[in-house]
């Protein structure tokens, strides 16, 4: 199930740096995790999510973007995208790991975001005998990303610096 407040903010997020930043970028691909806890199950990211993240990195993608409509007329997904292909050169696998907990749920407040490129994140499962991973691994090994605010219209809104992410070195 999607999550309701850390997708939209990554969202949010590519999309200020594709009307701010016009020069072309390399492609990434993004899997959000939002997590309450501090440590994240691998559990979490299952295996199709994995395959498709390292298949990213090794070949360009394609991707048809909306379906037919269905009979009566009401297209079966709902898209924002008026074309029907996308297509990426080969680029770079990320899973973002935003740890979000109020101070109920983990005896403190927390809000982190964290980017592991897909196969840092491969090698720590396959390197530990752990079922998960802490938020001292991520700091010690992912980037952490900065939370920032910016307007859109009269309304601020919130999100996540995005733009290490087309910085890293491969």
């Amino acid at each position: 199930m999607a999550d309701s407040s850390f997708e939209p903010e990554v969202s949010r997020s590519l999309r200020r740096i594709a009307c701010s930043f016009g020069a072309p970028m390399e492609s990434i691909a993004i899997e959000c995790k939002r997590e309450s806890g501090k440590s994240i199950a691998f559990s979490r990211i299952n295996n199709d999510q994995v395959e498709a993240l390292l298949a990213f990195e090794r070949k360009p993608f394609t991707m048809k973007m909306r379906v037919a409509a269905s009979v009566g007329g009401k297209s079966r997904f709902k898209s924002k995208t008026g074309f029907d292909f996308l297509y990426c050169g080969i680029g770079k696998g990320f899973v973002l790991v935003n740890f979000r907990a109020t101070k109920k749920s983990a005896g403190e407040a927390i809000n982190r975001c964290f980017a592991v490129r897909i196969g840092a994140f491969v090698t720590a499962e396959e390197s530990t005998e752990r079922k998960s991973l802490p938020l001292d691994w991520f700091v010690e090994n992912a980037v952490e990303l900065e939370r920032i605010r910016w307007k859109i219209k009269d309304k601020f809104v919130y999100g996540w610096d995005l733009l290490p992410l087309f910085t890293l070195p491969n």
